[in-house]
């Protein structure tokens, strides 16, 4: 499950923004897969 709080301001580039939200969201479900990868194997191990 992600939660997010999202606050809205005025960005002089909005689209950039966005491509920079995207990208911390996106390292954020790999940093999860990866931990649940590395438990998964823990338990397996």
């Amino acid at each position: 499950m992600i939660r997010a709080t999202v606050k809205t301001i005025p960005h002089p580039n909005p689209k950039n923004l966005v491509d920079v939200w995207a990208n911390i969201v996106l390292k954020e479900i790999e940093k999860q897969k990866e931990e649940e990868r590395s438990s998964t194997e823990k338990q397996v191990i």
